[in-house]
This record gives C-alpha cells, sequence and structure tokens, in this order.
C-alpha cells in the first residue's frame, strides 16, 4: 500500500475510475491523502498518473505514463529566475492564448502543462530532454524564433538519422558533389 499527499483531489475523484481500471488498483481518496493499493510497479505508476493529474493534464494525457517509454518531467521556473521574473518567464513559455506552448508540445512531441510555478511535460524520454532544453532556454530569456529555429533542426536531424540508409545516401552524395564540381 502506497500513501500519496495531494493538494487536490477533485479531478482525481472524477478520473478514480479510469485509474483503477487501467492499472488493477484499488484508490482510496480521502480528503488529504490517497491510498493506492496493488502491485508495486502499478502502486508507482497510479502515483505518477496522480501527480500528472494534480499539475493539471487530462486523464487521456496521465494514462500515457503507462508506458514505460514515457515519462513525467517536472521544471521549477524558480530555479531558473528570481521570484519577481516567474510571471515573466511562464508567459514566455504559455504565449499568447497558448501559441508559444502549443508549438512547443508540436515540435518536442511532448504533452506541457504549466501550474503555479511548475511547468511538467509528459513524453518519451529524448523527446522530454529536447523539451526541457527548450523551456529553459525561453526561461533564461533566448529569444522563440532560436529555440524553435534548434528544435526544428534537431527533428530534422532525428528524421534523417532514422530513415534506413539503402546504399542511396552515397550515391545521392556522390551526385551532388560532381554537379557542383561544373
Amino acid at each position: 500500500m502506497k500513501k500519496i499527499f495531494l493538494r487536490r483531489s477533485g479531478k482525481i475523484l472524477a478520473s478514480k475510475d479510469k485509474i483503477e481500471k487501467a492499472l488493477n488498483v484499488k484508490l482510496e481518496i480521502n480528503p488529504d491523502e490517497i491510498l493506492i493499493e496493488g502491485s508495486a510497479i502499478d502502486e508507482h505508476t497510479a502515483s505518477k498518473i496522480l501527480e500528472a493529474l494534480e499539475l493539471g493534464f487530462d486523464i487521456k494525457t496521465a494514462l500515457l505514463l503507462i508506458d514505460e517509454e514515457v515519462m513525467l518531467e517536472k521544471i521549477y521556473i524558480k530555479d531558473y529566475v528570481r521570484a519577481s521574473r516567474v510571471n515573466t518567464a511562464k508567459a514566455r513559455v504559455i504565449g499568447k492564448e497558448g501559441k508559444v506552448k502549443r508549438v512547443l508540445s508540436g515540435l518536442t512531441e511532448c504533452a506541457i502543462s504549466v501550474k503555479d510555478h511548475t511547468i511538467a511535460l509528459i513524453g518519451k524520454d529524448e523527446d522530454v530532454e529536447n523539451a526541457l532544453l527548450a523551456i529553459t532556454s525561453l526561461i533564461r530569456g533566448k529569444p522563440h524564433s532560436k529555440v524553435y529555429a534548434s528544435l526544428e533542426r534537431f527533428r530534422s536531424e532525428q528524421k534523417f538519422e532514422d530513415k534506413e540508409d539503402l546504399g542511396l545516401k552515397m550515391r545521392f552524395i556522390k551526385k551532388k558533389l560532381s554537379k557542383g564540381k561544373k
């Protein structure tokens, strides 16, 4: 049995049945704590899902944490800027009407939630790592265009690496080089 202390349990209460069914655990929700009963792995996964719900993710996104390749990562904005600059940092990550957050989410393939002084990410390991780098750069004041450009560059490099080499790459490069000499 695992005991978790959470501040808000409204969203969790609404999602209780889905979590219990997906993980084969039993949740007992009290005003200031949640008791999780099940296997050790399921208890751990359930605690991560509950934490994701508390950080502002919807249940569909939080349930992605069942997959072992998907992780939850948090950034505390106060670790990167003075207390007086926290709202500015949040605004830089969210953007006008959430545009920056949507673009970052699309480029990194991560779900992003901004709540209080915390930014939370759900995604695959390498995607979360790139999103962390991008978000910390924005928090520290790097221009949005440069952050987007670096994410797009990484994304194109990743796609290039993922393609299997069928021996065509070298022929293509040689052809390009021979055209350049004329």
